[in-house]
């Protein structure tokens, strides 16, 4: 007989055994699925956080940058009406609802900007915004006269557009800094979900599911944040450069090329010319039509304008009824050529209530000067071609008058 000790039979024993794997598993796979859902929905809520907080000062700077590139404009035109006439009226009316409306964007702007890096440039530009809204509103008041420091304000408005642009790019700086940092935070979230599904094995699978799902999300919500803030740049960036009312680049866009286009002139030793217009006769136009069929003469005036000039021409409504046009590489016999087919399209183009005019036609008054011959610094140029178009206005209106020609006359 065999005395060897036979290993007792033992039920909690075996039941463990066969148990342990599926509990492991089931626990991972429980802690793989928690994991996932609190994570995605961390996620999702914090990249929904994000937005508001991200994208509350750039919605703000987009409105606020319009309503200050209008209130520009407003002042412009307002400079150009004459004294107590209802057009002056109504722009300096139009300029006080601007004022307000960008004193209520600011105040959207500082509580958008709360503990962000670039409070302090928002303050600082803020504090110089109360005290140019103080002089302005002093000086609107003013009846009827114009306060001699109209032109500084002027500038003033044209300063506090560049340097808010310039708290933009602080804006769009932090603004990518905070989706980076969202970014960083689902790569580390997917690291840790990575993990686990690992040690869960095909349990693990499941859930992946769902953490793929909820990765994928965060992924095109932050590339749609992307896409709209670049989006809402290029509009931004517009907004500063074209006129409103008629699509073409404003005065101070047309200054700033310029300066450019008379730096390379000077390097390289070439030449560019300016020609500068005014519509004979508008004021009679607009009193006699009424104000929305004038703003349809610029608008259809001004896409002429574009028909007629080159790809390398930069047409600009400067102002008013003034338009300009900066022509790189061209001397004042082509420009003076240029400008004499212009005036002739306009003349004999078929705008409404022409012949009510006093021309019996739209025509315009034009002025031609050119670098290096009537300046040697732009704003020389720019006054050159200024004088020029007086005296066509001056002595009969509808004329093409080169600088050139100015200087050849007799002085007085």
């Amino acid at each position: 007989m065999n005395n060897e000790k036979v290993p007792a039979y033992n039920n909690r024993s075996v039941m463990r055994q066969f148990l342990s794997l599926p509990v492991v598993l089931g626990t991972l796979l429980l802690l793989t699925g928690a994991a996932g859902i609190v994570i995605n929905w961390r996620s999702t809520r914090d990249l929904y956080k994000l937005n508001d907080t991200a994208m509350q000062p750039t919605v703000a700077f987009a409105e606020l940058s319009g309503f200050l590139s209008l209130l520009e404009q407003d002042l412009l035109r307002e400079m150009h009406t004459p004294v107590g006439s209802a057009d002056q009226i109504k722009y300096r009316k139009s300029a006080r609802s601007l004022v307000n409306k960008i004193t209520k964007r600011v105040k959207l702007q500082i509580d958008g900007s709360k503990g962000r890096p670039f409070e302090s440039y928002l303050l600082t530009w803020v504090g110089d915004w109360e005290k140019f809204k103080s002089e302005l509103e002093t000086d609107l008041d003013t009846s009827n006269a114009r306060s001699k420091k109209r032109a500084s304000l002027d500038a003033r408005v044209a300063d506090l557009v560049d340097r808010m642009t310039n708290v933009n790019q602080y804006i769009q700086t932090d603004t990518k800094d905070m989706l980076a940092d969202s970014t960083r935070f689902a790569q580390k979230a997917a690291y840790i979900l990575i993990g686990t599904l690992l040690a869960g094995l095909i349990i693990g699978v499941f859930s992946s599911v769902l953490i793929v799902g909820g990765l994928r999300r965060l992924f095109l919500i932050i590339t749609g944040l992307l896409s709209e803030l670049e989006v809402a740049n290029d509009k931004l960036s517009m907004m500063t450069k074209v006129d409103e009312m008629t699509g073409l680049f404003n005065f101070r866009h047309f200054k700033r090329q310029l300066e450019a286009e008379h730096s390379r002139s000077l390097r390289y030793g070439g030449n560019y010319s300016i020609i500068f217009f005014d519509i004979d006769n508008f004021k009679h136009y607009n009193d006699r039509n009424g104000h929305p069929a004038g703003d349809a003469l610029l608008r259809r005036l001004a896409g002429l304008l574009q028909s007629m000039c080159r790809a390398t021409d930069l047409p600009a409504r400067y102002g008013g009824e003034e338009f300009a046009i900066l022509c790189p590489e061209v001397d004042w016999q082509g420009a003076t050529t240029l400008a004499d087919r212009i005036r002739l399209a306009i003349e004999t183009h078929d705008f409404d209530f022409a012949s009510f005019q006093p021309l019996g036609k739209v025509s315009v008054s034009v002025g031609v000067s050119s670098f290096p011959e009537d300046g040697q610094t732009f704003d020389d140029v720019l006054k050159a071609s200024d004088e020029a178009m007086y005296y066509a206005k001056k002595n009969g209106k509808n004329r093409v008058v080169s600088h050139d020609f100015l200087k050849s006359l007799p002085k007085r």
